[in-house]
């Protein structure tokens, strides 16, 4: 009897151990699209903060104001 027992005992490790495999592996998947979006929305914003600097006329810094204000 004691032989059944640790078969079933290890037959319930690896059904939980299984369940958190899957669980992990959905984290990670979700985690992936995540990095994904966060990627391509720092692209977007480099690519517009790229637009913003080549189309500066070499003015005055931001930090100084013209004398009329």
């Amino acid at each position: 009897m004691e032989h059944d027992e640790r078969i079933e005992a290890l037959e319930t490790k690896l059904s939980y151990q299984e369940a958190a495999l899957a669980d992990m592996s959905a984290l990670v998947n979700e985690y992936r699209l995540r990095v994904e979006r966060l990627e391509g929305t720092l692209k977007d914003v480099s690519g517009k903060l790229r637009e913003l600097d080549d189309g500066k006329d070499g003015g005055l810094p931001q930090s100084e104001r013209p004398p009329h204000y």
